[in-house]
């Protein structure tokens, strides 16, 4: 699991010269996944889009990252599942509820001559 935007996946090949040349692609194949991108050549993972906790993930997103060798006459691959967690931050403000009319704030009413801790009124809110 990687909680960056940007990581490394590597593999090493047992086979010499060419032969030895590993290149790498992303398989998306669970449905709502994307936004991500693998540097054929260096195995660099990078995140393609900003992602949004609230948006786009209430789980881990999961895809395959795949390594080719350059075998002649008959090249291998290596599939391993890449899952990612967006960490969730506070992005999003609080709201009031109950306001008053006119959505102004709140408005409440006090007698005169009552003693300290009186409860005047209260408010609430909301996570967004």
């Amino acid at each position: 699991m990687f909680d960056a935007m940007r990581q490394n996946v590597s593999v090493t090949d047992a086979d010499t010269a060419e032969r030895a040349e590993v290149e790498y692609s992303l398989e998306f194949p669970w449905s709502g996944v994307d936004g991500f991108h693998v540097d054929r050549h260096t195995g660099v993972i990078t995140a393609a889009k900003s992602f949004d906790r609230e948006r786009d993930a209430a789980g881990p997103l999961r895809f395959l990252v795949v390594a080719r060798d350059r075998g002649r006459p008959l090249g291998r691959s290596a599939t391993a599942t890449v899952e990612v967690s967006v960490v969730d931050v506070n992005d999003e403000s609080p709201v009031f509820v109950d306001v008053s009319p006119g959505g102004r704030g709140y408005e409440f009413t006090v007698a005169e001559h009552l003693p300290a801790g009186t409860l005047v009124g209260r408010v609430r809110y909301v996570a967004t």
